[in-house]
């Protein structure tokens, strides 16, 4: 347990770069690709100004990494090449053209192949180089492979950085970063904040419950980013209520079995006592349902109509509940793990009220 939560608290810190040097694109690209999508010269700008900035970015990244670490071994080189493989993950662009059947694919099939290889590895002897090395592995099969895949199906136009292209995309993409950049620092790597005021064991069993909560996250988000692509283009409100529905009743369906036989299933999985575990995976369940409404409700509905400043809003108080509640938390010494993921449920809820006054005050609802 103590070494899994020394390797979580490492990706974690590797989350947390990735983070910082994201820029916005992830939103702003897929946003002008979905309304560009029959524009080879429009993609093939937005292209290389990603490949290009990301790249200039990993230098930077590379450099601090180099000058802050007391030693450089094969786990800062694991770290280093895990971040550049996370640069070259083209997801917005693809996810601009709609490419969500491959998306889907590539990642049931590297999970998949994840676990694989988690069961069959010897982790016994140099643990945490193995563990790292097979998350650049999967990290690599991922990005390489979408990376071709974009090349091959795009006749790109040849290589052309427009400086100004490159400061309009910019301008338009820094308020999703801004936006955002709280938000992701606590979702990605609040186990590395953690990790300085709780035991490697509890980093563990927090990370654990995280990485489940994550899970319901990555299904919502999935079909969010279809929602966000497509009402852009139709302004299909409509259909955004009716999957809100749905969602509500698939969650609701579901959460008798994990209050009820969630602790069996865990004890099946997990060698240690997870009572712990079973509390704030049901904290963090019921904290979904604040998450379906921001995700639906933010982006998807107020970028279709222009008003995508106040899903940026939502996303900022949200963010500031965090901190301020881990801050406060911190400063009077009650750094629980209860507390701790408190933190990321009072943020949802926050979030989710902020998005459901705008939606209603601009009678999306």
């Amino acid at each position: 347990m103590n070494e899994y939560g020394l390797y979580v608290a490492l990706l974690a810190k590797t989350a947390l770069f990735i983070v910082l040097a994201e820029l916005g694109f992830g939103m702003y690209l897929a946003k002008q690709i979905s309304v560009n999508r029959d524009d080879i010269a429009e993609i093939s700008s937005l292209f290389w100004i990603f490949l290009v900035t990301k790249l200039v970015v990993f230098v930077l990244v590379l450099v601090v990494l180099i000058l802050f670490s007391s030693q450089f071994g094969v786990v800062e080189s694991l770290l280093c090449a895990l971040i550049f493989l996370q640069f070259l993950n083209v997801t917005p662009i693809l996810t601009g053209l709609e490419n969500y059947k491959l998306l889907t694919q590539v990642q049931i099939f590297t999970k998949f192949l994840m676990v694989v290889l988690v069961l069959t590895v010897n982790f016994s002897n140099f643990g945490l180089e193995k563990a790292l090395a097979l998350q650049v592995v999967i990290t690599a099969l991922t990005s390489v492979s979408l990376f071709i895949y974009f090349i091959k199906n795009n006749k790109l136009e040849r290589i052309i950085f427009d400086f100004s292209k490159f400061k309009t995309v910019l301008m338009g993409s820094l308020p999703f970063y801004g936006a955002k950049l709280f938000v992701n620092l606590y979702q990605q790597s609040s186990t590395y904040f953690v990790s300085y005021t709780l035991s490697a064991e509890l980093v563990a069993i927090y990370s654990i419950a995280l990485q489940l909560y994550k899970v319901g996250q990555s299904v919502i988000g999935a079909v969010a980013r279809v929602l966000y692509t497509s009402t852009v283009k139709t302004k299909n409100f409509a259909l955004i209520y009716k999957l809100t529905i749905r969602s509500f009743i698939l969650h609701v369906s579901i959460f008798p079995i994990v209050f009820f036989y969630g602790d069996q299933l865990l004890d099946l999985i997990f060698s240690f006592d997870v009572t712990v575990l079973f509390d704030l995976s049901i904290l963090l369940y019921l904290s979904l349902f604040s998450v379906i409404i921001s995700s639906y409700w933010g982006y998807p509905a107020l970028s279709a109509i222009g008003k995508e400043n106040y899903a940026h809003l939502g996303i900022l108080v949200a963010s500031v509940v965090y901190f301020v509640a881990f801050g406060l938390f911190m400063a009077f010494d009650l750094s629980s793990i209860y507390l701790m993921i408190g933190c990321i449920v009072l943020s949802d809820f926050m979030g989710m009220l902020v998005r459901l006054f705008f939606a209603r005050k601009f009678k999306l609802l």
